[in-house]
Parts: C-alpha cells; sequence; structure tokens
C-alpha cells in the first residue's frame, strides 16, 4: 500500500470503556467503505504506542486518549513484504448451532 492518509481515533479520557467497541466498529466500516472504493487500509496501532510524537503533528488535547489509527492508500504493486501467514481452518474455529 502506497501510505496516503491516517485516520486517528481519539476520544476523552474519562469515556466508557464500551466506547472502544463503537470505534472499532467505526474503523472497520470505514475500512470496508475504503476498499469498495479501490482504496487500501491498515489498522496502524504504532501511534497508540507513541502518542507524544502523534500530538506533535496532530492537536489533540492532554485529555484525549489516542486509541486507534487507520493508515488509508491506493494499492502498490511492488510488495514491501509478501509475508502470508498460515490460516486455521473456519471448521477449527467455529461452530454453528441451529
Amino acid at each position: 500500500m502506497n501510505f496516503q492518509f491516517l485516520e486517528v481515533n481519539y476520544f476523552p479520557k474519562k469515556t466508557s470503556f464500551w466506547s472502544i467497541f463503537n470505534l472499532g466498529a467505526f474503523s472497520q466500516t470505514l475500512m470496508l467503505s475504503a476498499y469498495g472504493r479501490g482504496i487500501d487500509s491498515m489498522p496502524a496501532y504504532e501511534i497508540v504506542k507513541y502518542p507524544e510524537l502523534v500530538r506533535q503533528f496532530i492537536e489533540i488535547p492532554d485529555d484525549q486518549t489516542i486509541v486507534m489509527g487507520v493508515a488509508l492508500g491506493y494499492p502498490d504493486e511492488k510488495k514491501f513484504n509478501g509475508f502470508v501467514s498460515d490460516r486455521e481452518e473456519i471448521e477449527k474455529m467455529l461452530e454453528i448451532k441451529n
């Protein structure tokens, strides 16, 4: 992916823990919508690890918690990392009962 844009998710430090689920649903919808428009995406956890660096570039008040980011960009034909991990068979992880 050719990184073009970084979307940063944050909310007040005193927000309910349950808000993180809403944020996850929002981020997933953003990534699916982008993919439908030919834009690749990648959850960017690294920005959570270094919030002080993010705050240098984006004006996020200190009373806000940086939760995650989403990198967006157009697919690049040159593969930076061609690693593909093994996948477990779905039957080993999911059981559907009637």
